[in-house]
């Protein structure tokens, strides 16, 4: 079955309709891939150009190598350069692999994307973009961007094997790292010290923004983090 390029019909429905569409929001774009979708079908998207998923390892406890669930959640995707809105999605954390469940004649297909080929997801609110350079690959929550610097969120879940008598599982444990992008380059970020050697003429008012936000850091680190790079970017721009 012949794949269509959605951008392109999109922009030719745009064109159609642009004295009526001129000047409404993101919104009406977003309903326009929508009317899309619907009319095509995603089976005859981009979206299907996936490997055929199939979950490898046993947990016990809700324990899982999922973000936040092992259910299908709704979310969006720009996958190859092209959105998707309202695909039902999980995020395996363990493989770095986003899988999608998709609509087929007689049942659901449940998808592995190509991970080359995503660009951004969202699922539940977190914004996540894949990025690639030395020494930092796959995807990473968005926590803080603008023309100044970023922020990322990187989550990992490590995997141990289980023997209870003939029964093998698997127990995943979750950390995390971060990541800072300052003119060109990618930080890993640890402490307060590593974001004062990277901007080390912003230092006092890194420690003054520390020392002010102290309940915020510990009752809700990535949004300190958040607040911090909006700050350090405000002070970027008047420097």
């Amino acid at each position: 079955m012949i794949r269509i390029g959605k951008q392109i019909i999109v922009f030719f429905v745009f064109i159609l309709n642009s004295i009526s569409f001129y000047g409404q929001t993101n919104s009406s774009q977003e309903n326009y891939y929508k009317w899309f979708d619907a009319v095509v079908g995603v089976g005859n998207t981009d979206l299907y150009n996936g490997i055929q998923y199939k979950r490898s390892y046993n947990t016990i406890n809700k324990n899982h190598e999922y973000f936040l669930s092992s259910d299908f959640i709704k979310g969006t995707v720009l996958y190859s350069n092209q959105p998707y809105f309202d695909v039902y999605l999980k995020y395996d954390i363990h493989n770095d692999e986003l899988i999608a469940q998709l609509p087929s004649v007689k049942s659901n297909n449940t998808i592995q994307l190509i991970q080359q080929k995503v660009s951004s997801f969202s699922i539940s609110g977190h914004s996540f973009v894949k990025l690639s350079a030395e020494g930092v690959s796959g995807f990473y929550e968005v926590l803080f961007e603008d023309s100044n610097i970023k922020f990322y969120k990187k989550y990992i879940k490590t995997i141990k094997k289980h023997l209870d008598k003939d029964f093998a599982y698997y127990v995943f444990t979750e950390k995390e790292s971060y990541l800072l992008y300052y003119n060109n380059e990618y930080y890993q970020i640890k402490s307060k010290s590593n974001i004062s050697k990277v901007l080390p003429n912003l230092k006092k008012d890194i420690n003054l923004f520390y020392k002010n936000n102290t309940n915020l850091r510990k009752m809700n680190y990535e949004l300190f983090l958040s607040k911090l790079s909006g700050y350090l970017s405000e002070l970027i721009s008047n420097n």
